[in-house]
């Protein structure tokens, strides 16, 4: 009788623990099966997203981050692009790629030009079109100004008759170290035109002097223009001095501009110009109102017959585009490209003191103007190399007629 009172009470024992491992499953199996309601598990996902212990957690945070995670493991097979061993169709997605490009080939010249329309062909369609789509896009005017004030009137003047074709406009400038009254002049410019900054010393639109004074590593101080003597240490400071001033007035269209102006046109405000052939200008931006992969247009600017500033365009070898013999000339000229050609060539780098960039493409690559170390070179290649479509235009032709800012040292 003994014994069987203690077989049933082994019995009940084995019972009670069979009965609460099988509800300590179903509790656990119930609590990973409900969704998240309050947690401070953000931080253990990736990032280090903090969440208060008494605040109302947000679920769409975790799935977006488990979202993020999910798209990082190795690819579905079954969801991943079907091959098509099909010859036809590898030839129309070919013709269609080909179909976007901006350029093509020229048979004859064998250089990459924009590919036009015939009613492109056409300079006037080209101006008309340009002005009617300038009416209803903004631009910003940028550049650099050191003792300056003997050319920026005329400049200034030029900058007001194209700033209103379009629908509207800004001025932003860098000046610093003059000692010609440049930044008096500026201030000038700001009190007739409230769009206008002036950038260099703090605070904005200063009407004090700003005084920068700049040294090269040699212990020189920066002047100014292509003229200077320089060794080749004091080159390379020079370019990185003008980078740093230049990429001030990208940071402010970044911060301020960017959501605002459809074009940042750069130009040199220390250089002379004949007026401006506004007619020139535009036809050559119709080509941004077609073109949106169109990141940056250079001028034909001319000086004493011949196109200006040689540092800043760099045309491509024609062994890029195409297969060439050993008796051929493997690079592109001047006379090439822009004197027997009409049609944008598109081109490694340019400048050529007055550039066109599409300030959503400049957004878009966070561009700035950066040198490599120890590289001796114009900055503003190191812009335009960012830029993936980048032609110059021949017929955008405008002439300058004095360089004595850049040609003397005498500051």
């Amino acid at each position: 009788m003994a014994s069987s009172s203690l077989i049933l009470r082994i019995l009940s024992v084995r019972r009670i623990a069979m009965f609460g491992t099988l509800l300590l499953m179903l509790m656990f199996i119930n609590f990973y099966s409900r969704p998240l309601k309050h947690c401070n598990c953000a931080n253990h996902l990736e990032g280090s997203h903090s969440v208060s212990s008494d605040s109302q957690f947000d679920n769409s945070a975790v799935k977006s981050q488990i979202d993020n995670l999910e798209t990082r493991k190795s690819p579905d097979v079954k969801s991943a692009k079907k091959f098509v061993n099909d010859f036809k169709a590898g030839y129309e997605a070919f013709y269609r790629y080909q179909n976007k490009s901006l350029y093509q080939v020229q048979k004859d010249t064998r250089l990459p030009l924009l590919r036009l329309s015939e009613a492109e062909n056409d300079v006037k369609y080209r101006t008309k079109m340009g002005k009617q789509w300038m009416q209803e896009k903004t631009a910003v005017f940028v550049g650099t100004a050191r003792n300056a004030k003997d050319h920026l009137p005329r400049n200034i003047k030029d900058i007001h008759r194209l700033g209103k074709l379009f629908k509207d406009y800004w001025i932003v400038f860098v000046e610093n170290d003059s000692k010609d009254g440049t930044r008096e002049f500026l201030i000038g410019v700001v009190k007739q035109y409230n769009k206008t900054i002036i950038l260099g010393c703090e605070p904005i639109n200063s009407p004090a002097e700003c005084h920068i004074d700049i040294k090269y590593r040699s212990g020189k101080i920066h002047k100014p223009g292509w003229a200077q003597k320089r060794n080749e240490e004091e080159f390379v400071d020079r370019g990185v001095t003008m980078s740093i001033l230049r990429n001030m007035i990208l940071d402010y269209i970044y911060a301020n501009l960017a959501d605002k102006a459809d074009l940042m046109i750069a130009i040199e405000p220390d250089i002379s110009w004949h007026p401006w052939n506004l007619d020139n200008i535009a036809q050559g931006i119709y080509y941004f109102s077609t073109r949106p992969q169109l990141d940056l247009l250079c001028a034909n600017g001319r000086l004493w017959g011949k196109i200006y500033d040689p540092c800043s365009r760099t045309y491509y070898s024609m062994k890029k585009f195409t297969n060439v013999d050993d008796n051929d000339k493997t690079f592109v000229t001047d006379a090439m490209a822009v004197e027997k050609n009409k049609i944008p060539i598109k081109v490694d780098s340019c400048f050529q003191a007055f550039a066109i960039h599409r300030i959503s493409s400049l957004v878009k690559h966070n561009a700035h103007y950066y040198l490599a170390p120890g590289e001796r070179n114009c900055e503003h290649n190191t812009l335009a190399r960012q830029l993936p479509e980048r032609y110059i235009d021949p017929v955008m032709w405008l002439d300058i007629y004095s360089l004595v800012v850049h040609s003397r040292d005498r500051w």
